[in-house]
């Protein structure tokens, strides 16, 4: 799997937590009006003992409030990559597994309940593959990282690709730099080679410049002595 894919398999269990967050508020919703009617002596049924009804109500009430808060706040864990959302959220799919046993092995030990046993089937894929998915999974467990290290908080894997990506040119310019330094030095030791030879050249010009004089001024005087 890609690191892309990944993030996008990632990202759509976050947006799943945050909207099964919003269920959960709507249960403790539910609840909490409930145990209001309760604590009324205006339930619907009057078969139940509103009076003791009505603390279990505001109990489930706060339950499905908290779990929906803890829901939302591992959607947005895992929505930004964060390994401590991670590890709840693996914690929440062990308690999911080790519930499905327990639905599953009870309803078969007195062999009534199909339907009991059928979810508790569900819950168990359902955390089965959760359970791979971030535990088991190497390309999906390598997307995340500790949220604080050493009092820090650490760089994402997208903002390594980043920094990585800035960083090239300046990596790519050293060799640039290294073969004009280069030519420099190609340059200044071709410098001197070229002096010398202009030396050369002019100290040639003007030997060959005297002989030429010197045999000049001497067929001068020789034939000045002739016609004296």
């Amino acid at each position: 799997m890609e690191a892309s894919r990944a993030r996008i398999v990632i990202k759509v269990i976050a947006i799943l937590k945050i909207i099964g967050s919003i269920g959960l508020v709507l249960l403790g919703s539910l609840f909490a009006y409930l145990n209001s009617l309760a604590a009324a002596g205006i339930l619907p049924d009057p078969n139940v003992d509103q009076a003791a009804a009505a603390p279990i109500l505001a109990v489930l009430a706060m339950v499905f409030f908290a779990l929906a808060v803890v829901s939302a706040l591992i959607g947005v864990g895992l929505w930004r990559m964060r390994n401590w959302a991670r590890i709840i959220y693996l914690t929440g799919v062990w308690l999911g597994l080790a519930l499905s046993v327990l639905i599953i092995a009870s309803n078969l030990a007195e062999g009534q309940d199909v339907p009991s046993i059928l979810i508790g089937l569900v819950m168990f894929a359902l955390s089965a593959l959760m359970l791979y998915v971030f535990q088991f999974n190497d390309d999906i467990r390598t997307q995340f990282v500790p949220a604080v290290i050493g009092g820090t908080e650490s760089v994402q894997p997208t903002e390594v690709m980043m920094l990585t990506a800035d960083a090239a040119p300046a990596v790519t310019e050293q060799p640039i730099i290294a073969s004009g330094s280069v030519n420099v030095a190609k340059r200044q030791s071709k410098l001197p080679v070229k002096k010398t030879a202009k030396a050369v050249a002019k100290k040639s010009v003007k030997k060959a410049v005297k002989k030429t004089v010197n045999k000049a001024a001497k067929k001068v005087a020789k034939k000045s002595l002739k016609r004296g």
